[in-house]
Formats: C-alpha cells, sequence, structure tokens
C-alpha cells in the first residue's frame, strides 16, 4: 500500500483485507512517523497477518519485539500519524528501489529483506539451496587451515603491483 506522509489511514484500511500469512508492505516516502506500533501488530495478528515491511517509521519497538512481530522499517519514530488520506492498497509499489506488488514473497530475518514475484520462488529456492550447500563446503575448507584466496580463486588478483 502507498500512504501519504505522515497518514496511516490506509494500514488501517488494509488490515481489513488481510488473509493468513500475509506481510503489510507499505510506501510511506520514508515518513518518519510512528506508523505502526503494538495496536496494528495486534490487529494485523488477529487477522492472520505475520510482520510489516516499511519505508516509514514505527514505534512501541519493546512491545513489537515482546510480541515477536517482525516489523522492518526505515525509522523508529513517536511522532503521531492522522487518518485523513486512504492512500492506495492492492497496487505495486517500490520500497528501496524494489517493485513490490500484491501477491509477491515478502522474507525478511536480521540480515534485511527481500521479495520477489512468487512465479520465481522455486527458482531462488534451489539457488538459495546451492549456495548454502557451497558455504557448507567453503567453511568446511577454512577449518581445515585453506585461505579464502584460494578457495576462491583470487590469489592472483591480490599479488601487488
Amino acid at each position: 500500500m502507498r500512504c501519504a506522509p505522515l497518514d496511516n489511514l490506509p494500514i488501517h484500511r488494509a488490515i481489513e483485507h488481510l488473509e493468513p500469512g500475509d506481510v503489510l508492505v507499505v510506501d510511506a516516502a520514508g515518513s518518519a512517523g510512528g506508523f505502526v506500533g503494538e495496536v496494528i501488530a495486534r490487529a494485523v495478528r488477529a487477522r492472520g497477518g505475520v510482520g510489516v515491511v516499511i519505508d516509514g517509521g514505527v514505534r512501541d519497538v519493546a512491545r513489537l519485539e515482546e510480541l515477536g512481530f517482525p516489523a522492518f522499517a526505515r525509522a523508529v519514530a513517536l511522532r503521531r500519524t492522522v487518518k485523513q488520506d486512504p492512500g492506495d492498497i492492492g497496487t505495486p509499489i517500490e520500497i528501496a528501489g524494489v517493485r513490490v506488488s500484491p501477491g509477491d514473497v515478502v522474507v525478511g530475518d536480521r540480515d534485511g529483506v527481500v521479495a520477489l514475484p512468487s512465479s520465481e520462488l522455486d527458482r531462488v529456492i534451489v539457488a538459495a539451496r546451492a549456495r548454502e550447500s557451497h558455504e557448507r563446503d567453503h567453511l568446511r575448507r577454512i577449518a581445515g587451515g585453506e585461505l579464502t584466496l584460494d578457495i576462491y580463486g583470487w590469489r592472483a588478483k591480490s599479488r601487488p603491483r
């Protein structure tokens, strides 16, 4: 969804349409207001939603952590929001240069967030498993004393000129 600066009415509207497993993805144009806090987190959970990604601010961070509610935000902010502009719900948006459309797969952890079209999910899972396998092998080799310069074939590139 897309929110006007410091206006979280679209978030309240979107909660009505949540399906179990949904993530709210919000373009708030980087606005540092408290768009999402404990009340919205509990409302999202009550509808089966599992988290929020917002190009804007969140508040009640300690409560969100206690609830185990994943909230990926540009800022932590106490500044209040208004409820005036209905915004756009269910339309493609862009956050940090990434286009996100309804139905996309959105996954986040402590390292960040990724969004991809659901049609790409199987291909990405195969690639991720291959990468994990390679990294396990690399970690085994490092534990055995090998250097990353040799494992990755960078020795020639690392020679001084």
